[in-house]
Order: structure tokens, then C-alpha cells, then sequence
């Protein structure tokens, strides 16, 4: 476990300390430590940061089987990048073309100013509601954009 623990360490490290976009998928049966692992890696990097007021990364926590839809899962990502979602509340009605909440989205990322580290935890969940295209964006936002993302896919 101590070899998985240093690549991944190195994978987001490389994302908030040279802003060095990075994918991972954590592969295992329900229930072997693959969140927890994630979570102490994520502490670790934090625990370095902890005498300044904010850390240089955004953690982004996304449950395929908590959000069920393209729509709260677009508003679980703004509500982790800090976004004042009442002056955007027509954005994310349910009336909304769901391109424009990929595009609001893609542009809060954009906008962070840090690293960004994005965990979809359930990912085979996130991918059987129909949330792929936000998958898409996000991967398309590592190759395109100056902010550095690290997507941690978990099954």
C-alpha cells in the first residue's frame, strides 16, 4: 500500500506544488480504504499549508451515489470552489441548458486561482446518471486551461 500511497502523493503534489495536472483511477472492492487513502494523502499535503490562512489547493468531493444528477453534481463542484451560488440561482434552475451549467462550471474552475482536486468517489455511479460530460469538461479543462486539476477517480 506504501508504493500506491507515494504515487499518489506525488500525483497531487504535483498538481498544488508545480501545478501539474494529473489523472488517477483507484480501482478496489467497496470498503478497502481507497477514500481514506485519498483523504490522508490530501491531509498530508494541507498539514503542510496549515500555518497560512488558505491552503493553494481546492478539494472538490463529488459521490456518484449522493449526486444523482449532471445538476447537483455541477453544483457540488461550485459549492466547493467557493462560488456565491445565490447571484447564479437562474444558472442552476432546472430550466437551465445544461450547457450552460458545464460552461458555468468550466469557467469557476478557470477562475480558481489554485489547484484544483477533484474527487469523484462512486465513479461508476457518477458515469450511469448521465454526469459524463461534466467527466469530459473536467478532462478537457486539465489539457486547456492554466489551472491545474488533479481528477481522482474512485470506484
Amino acid at each position: 500500500l506504501e508504493e500506491q500511497r507515494r504515487e499518489l502523493y506525488t500525483a497531487i503534489s504535483g498538481t498544488v506544488f508545480r501545478a501539474q495536472s494529473s489523472s488517477v483511477l483507484l480501482l478496489g472492492p467497496h470498503g478497502c480504504g481507497k477514500s481514506t487513502l485519498v483523504r490522508s494523502v490530501l491531509e498530508e499535503i494541507s498539514g503542510t499549508y496549515s500555518s497560512q490562512s488558505s491552503a493553494p489547493f481546492v478539494q472538490v468531493w463529488v459521490d456518484g451515489l449522493v449526486h444523482e444528477s449532471k445538476r447537483s453534481t455541477a453544483v457540488a463542484i461550485a459549492h466547493a470552489l467557493s462560488l456565491n451560488l445565490d447571484s447564479q440561482s437562474d444558472l442552476l434552475s432546472s430550466n437551465t441548458r445544461q450547457l450552460d451549467v458545464l460552461q458555468f462550471v468550466a469557467e469557476a474552475v478557470k477562475e480558481c486561482g489554485r489547484g484544483v482536486v477533484v474527487v469523484l468517489e462512486n465513479v461508476e455511479a457518477v458515469l450511469s446518471h448521465g454526469s459524463q460530460s461534466i467527466l469530459y469538461m473536467l478532462l478537457d479543462l486539465m489539457q486547456s486551461t492554466r489551472t491545474a486539476i488533479a481528477l481522482l477517480a474512485i470506484t
